[in-house]
């Protein structure tokens, strides 16, 4: 999901649709030597993909969130990731009308057998986060 810190916004104004990031500073993600600066969005039947700029690219997504909530940019993250600061209000949702990109997440394992109770808890904690998540 699209989201930046209150200070930001003040600063710069919020975007209303995926288009006017490209009047924004993004926060980008680096991985394997490719940054992920082409944000991919769906609403309804459309689907826009937006080119977006920004002078920080980081291979670190906590970076990444941090640098967001100190104002430096929109972040484009797993609501997982920033569930805390969005609830605390240090980040704020943009253009929630509009789904980002899915983000599988995998608890692996060798096999069932071998899932020992201390992950069983993990994974019962992260199937309650995720739910919450899609409450809210």
């Amino acid at each position: 999901m699209l989201c930046a810190a209150p200070k930001y916004l003040r600063k710069f104004g919020e975007p209303k649709s995926p288009k006017d990031l490209e009047e924004h500073t993004s926060l980008c993600f680096r991985l394997n030597d490719r940054t992920h600066d082409r944000w991919s969005f769906v609403k309804g039947k459309q689907k826009v993909t937006v080119k977006v700029h920004g002078s920080v690219q980081c291979d670190d997504g906590d970076a990444v969130r941090k640098l967001a909530l100190l104002g430096r940019g929109i972040a484009y993250k797993s609501r997982l990731d920033i569930a805390q600061d969005l609830k605390a209000g240090r980040l704020l949702p943009l253009c929630q009308d509009w789904l980002g990109e899915p983000t599988p997440l995998y608890l692996v394992s060798p096999d069932r057998s071998q899932v020992r109770p201390l992950v069983r808890v993990l994974r019962d904690f992260l199937l309650e986060q995720i739910a919450l998540l899609k409450r809210s």
